[in-house]
Protein backbone atom coordinates (compact mmCIF):
# COMPACT_ATOMS: atom_id res chain seq x y z
CA UNK A 1 0.00 0.00 0.00
CA UNK A 2 1.25 3.43 -0.89
CA UNK A 3 1.71 6.29 1.55
CA UNK A 4 -1.23 8.23 0.11
CA UNK A 5 -3.51 5.22 0.54
CA UNK A 6 -2.43 4.75 4.16
CA UNK A 7 -3.05 8.41 4.94
CA UNK A 8 -6.47 8.24 3.28
CA UNK A 9 -7.43 5.13 5.26
CA UNK A 10 -6.31 6.78 8.52
CA UNK A 11 -8.37 9.84 7.64
CA UNK A 12 -11.47 7.73 7.03
CA UNK A 13 -11.00 5.84 10.29
CA UNK A 14 -10.55 9.00 12.32
CA UNK A 15 -13.65 10.71 10.87
CA UNK A 16 -15.83 7.64 11.34
CA UNK A 17 -14.77 7.30 14.98
CA UNK A 18 -15.68 10.92 15.63
CA UNK A 19 -19.06 10.51 13.91
CA UNK A 20 -19.82 7.34 15.84
CA UNK A 21 -19.05 9.03 19.15
CA UNK A 22 -21.52 11.82 18.35
CA UNK A 23 -24.12 9.34 17.13
CA UNK A 24 -23.78 7.22 20.25
CA UNK A 25 -24.17 10.29 22.46
CA UNK A 26 -27.33 11.29 20.58
CA UNK A 27 -28.75 7.77 20.83
CA UNK A 28 -28.07 7.75 24.55
CA UNK A 29 -29.80 11.10 25.00
CA UNK A 30 -32.81 9.97 22.95
CA UNK A 31 -33.18 6.77 24.97
CA UNK A 32 -32.67 8.64 28.26
CA UNK A 33 -35.62 10.90 27.41
CA UNK A 34 -38.01 8.14 26.39
CA UNK A 35 -37.69 7.96 22.61
CA UNK A 36 -38.42 4.49 21.24
CA UNK A 37 -39.15 5.19 17.57
CA UNK A 38 -42.92 4.68 17.74
CA UNK A 39 -43.88 8.27 18.64
CA UNK A 40 -41.95 10.40 16.16
CA UNK A 41 -44.43 13.25 15.67
CA UNK A 42 -45.39 13.73 19.32
CA UNK A 43 -41.88 13.40 20.78
CA UNK A 44 -40.20 16.45 22.32
CA UNK A 45 -36.79 16.41 20.65
CA UNK A 46 -35.79 19.55 22.54
CA UNK A 47 -34.98 17.56 25.68
CA UNK A 48 -32.76 15.12 23.80
CA UNK A 49 -31.10 17.98 21.92
CA UNK A 50 -30.39 19.78 25.18
CA UNK A 51 -28.86 16.60 26.59
CA UNK A 52 -26.67 16.19 23.51
CA UNK A 53 -25.52 19.81 23.50
CA UNK A 54 -24.60 19.59 27.18
CA UNK A 55 -22.49 16.53 26.35
CA UNK A 56 -20.93 18.28 23.35
CA UNK A 57 -20.12 21.42 25.35
CA UNK A 58 -18.40 19.27 27.96
CA UNK A 59 -16.46 17.45 25.25
CA UNK A 60 -15.31 20.73 23.67
CA UNK A 61 -14.40 22.14 27.10
CA UNK A 62 -12.32 19.02 27.77
CA UNK A 63 -10.52 19.36 24.42
CA UNK A 64 -9.87 23.05 25.11
CA UNK A 65 -8.36 22.30 28.52
CA UNK A 66 -6.20 19.53 27.04
CA UNK A 67 -4.93 21.85 24.31
CA UNK A 68 -4.13 24.59 26.85
CA UNK A 69 -2.20 22.10 29.00
CA UNK A 70 -0.39 20.83 25.93
CA UNK A 71 0.59 24.39 24.95
CA UNK A 72 1.91 25.02 28.47
CA UNK A 73 4.11 21.94 28.13
CA UNK A 74 5.17 22.89 24.57
CA UNK A 75 5.39 26.71 24.54
CA UNK A 76 7.38 26.83 21.30
CA UNK A 77 4.16 26.07 19.39
CA UNK A 78 2.53 29.29 20.54
CA UNK A 79 4.73 31.52 18.40
CA UNK A 80 6.28 34.88 19.19
CA UNK A 81 3.07 36.96 19.01
CA UNK A 82 0.75 34.64 20.93
CA UNK A 83 0.01 37.08 23.78
CA UNK A 84 -3.48 38.08 22.63
CA UNK A 85 -4.20 40.12 25.76
CA UNK A 86 -1.40 42.55 24.88
CA UNK A 87 -2.59 42.77 21.27
CA UNK A 88 -6.12 43.50 22.51
CA UNK A 89 -4.77 46.37 24.66
CA UNK A 90 -2.87 47.78 21.71
CA UNK A 91 -5.87 47.63 19.36
CA UNK A 92 -9.00 47.89 21.53
CA UNK A 93 -12.27 47.17 19.77
CA UNK A 94 -10.71 46.27 16.43
CA UNK A 95 -11.40 42.75 15.24
CA UNK A 96 -9.93 42.93 11.76
CA UNK A 97 -7.48 44.98 9.75
CA UNK A 98 -9.12 47.44 7.40
CA UNK A 99 -7.73 47.66 3.88
CA UNK A 100 -7.79 51.03 2.19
Amino acid sequence: MGLKTKIFVLYLLSTSVYANENNEAMKTCLLAHGYDGSVFLMYDFGKAASCYHDWKAGKLREEYIQSKLWLEENPWYTGSNWNWEEVQKEYPGKRSIQKW
